[in-house]
């Protein structure tokens, strides 16, 4: 049962994550911190799927995490990662919310760091650079 509730809310997490990234930041052309990021930025320049690098470029810091916090810390940020990636392919055709960038930066924001709360809070991360923060 406890296994349970912490995918489900990694789930979550990243859920809510992925609505700020796809509905509000990326139509706006605000982009997000880090190795999601670079992500989106390599994503736009390659046409290749964002979830392709995002799952790329976290493998070091996966690694890294494996080592430094432990294994179920690994896991639970290798499911949150499949979970954004799956959640963005489903969000991506979604319509923006705003055409404001600051008001997309805004509640972008807001959202993002409700869904990395979530996601820490459930043990894993989603991001090279959170892992790296919760190292130091």
């Amino acid at each position: 049962m406890k296994y349970i509730l912490r995918a489900l809310g990694l789930a979550f997490g990243a859920l809510i994550y992925t609505i700020g990234l796809d509905v509000f930041l990326v139509p706006n052309h605000v982009i997000d911190g880090g190795v999601v990021g670079i992500s989106i930025m390599m994503s736009t320049i390659t046409q290749l799927p964002f979830g392709l690098f995002l799952v790329l470029l976290n493998l070091p810091f996966l690694y890294l995490g494996y080592k430094q916090i432990g294994k179920n810390f690994a896991i639970a940020t290798t499911i949150a990662i499949c979970f954004l990636s799956g959640w963005s392919a489903v969000f991506e055709p979604i319509r923006q919310v705003t055409e404001d960038p600051f008001l997309a930066a805004i509640f972008g924001g807001i959202i993002d760091g409700l869904g990395v709360g979530l996601i820490i809070r459930a043990g894993g991360s989603l991001d090279g650079t959170e892992i790296v923060a919760i190292i130091m």
